[in-house]
């Protein structure tokens, strides 16, 4: 039975980088620990830089959603004219479509009218729930905790992929300068010891 660790030398790797020995140079150092710098952005940085934006969001979001609560209350209007076709103007809140559309609610006041945001699909005379402030305008609806929670997660989510992007770019065009770098180096090495080889051939 053979001995694997005697069947032969094994494939150096990268590891020789870290060690001293005669042929490594300081742009090996260089390069290991650019190597070693990226690998962490890569792997910690992205989903740390994802997670933070995350939070980020969902705290701003549920501050703004705790501000409408305690600024605006919801009333019962009449919708009084026919709604647009979702465009790019329609919101999209807890899985349904929103359309604006001119509502008429009744106040201690009287009546006021105004334009909100009301699901897709509510006919012409249809009663709604709106949300209107102290003053009595109109405030967008109020968003849900499993909505912000949502965006929060889709938002970290691009922005670890796009910081994935970014490293892994980055990884591959400092591979690219390195190589780059590494084959001058070697033909300047080689001008310089080619004499001496030819001379101990002869």
């Amino acid at each position: 039975m053979v001995d694997a660790s005697r069947a032969g030398p094994r494939a150096p790797g990268r590891a020789w980088r870290w060690r001293r020995n005669p042929l490594r140079r300081r742009s090996d150092v260089v390069d290991a620990w650019i190597g070693l710098l990226l690998a962490f952005l890569l792997f910690v940085g992205a989903p740390l830089a994802g997670a933070l934006t995350g939070w980020a969001v969902h705290t701003q979001e549920a501050a703004q959603a705790d501000r409408l609560r305690a600024t605006s209350h919801s009333v019962q209007a009449v919708v009084t004219d026919r709604l647009p076709r979702a465009d790019a103007d329609s919101q999209q809140v807890g899985g349904g479509v929103l359309l604006p559309a001119t509502v008429r609610w009744t106040t201690a006041d009287g009546t006021r009218s105004g334009v909100a945001k009301v699901p897709a699909g509510t006919e012409q005379g249809g009663s709604v729930q709106i949300r209107v402030d102290d003053r009595g305008n109109v405030v967008p609806p109020v968003r849900s905790d499993v909505v912000i929670a949502a965006d929060a997660i889709e938002t970290g989510s691009v922005v670890t992929a796009a910081t994935f992007l970014v490293v892994g770019g980055a990884r591959l065009t400092a591979n690219a300068l390195s190589t780059h770098h590494h084959l001058v180096e070697w033909e300047r090495d080689w001008v310089k010891t080619a004499p001496d080889w030819s001379a101990h051939g002869r």
